[in-house]
C-alpha cells in the first residue's frame, strides 16, 4: 500500500509493532517523502522498523536520525550472493 492510502485510512499507527519501509532511499526523497514522515512520527515507539533500499545516501541518514531511529544499516552488492 502507499503512504497516502495508509494514513488516509485513519489506522492507530502508534501499538506498530513491525514497520517495512521498501524503497525507502526513494519514498522518503520523493512525492512520498512528507506522508512517510507523518508515518514515522506515528510509529515512534516501533520496536522493529526494516528499512530496504538499494541505495543510502547521506541524505536519507539524515532524516533518519531526525526521527531519532536507532538504525543499523546494512548494505549488500546485489551483484554479489549472500553468504
Amino acid at each position: 500500500t502507499t503512504p497516502h492510502q495508509l494514513l488516509k485510512a485513519g489506522l492507530n499507527l502508534e501499538r506498530v509493532a513491525h514497520l517495512i519501509v521498501d524503497e525507502a532511499d526513494t519514498l522518503l526523497t520523493d512525492e512520498f517523502g512528507e506522508q512517510v514522515q507523518q508515518i514515522f512520527k506515528q510509529t515512534v515507539d516501533c520496536p522493529s522498523l526494516i528499512l530496504a533500499a538499494a541505495t543510502i545516501p547521506e541524505s536519507l541518514e539524515r532524516q533518519l536520525k531526525q526521527f531519532k531511529i536507532n538504525e543499523r544499516l546494512f548494505t549488500h552488492n546485489l551483484h554479489q550472493p549472500l553468504h
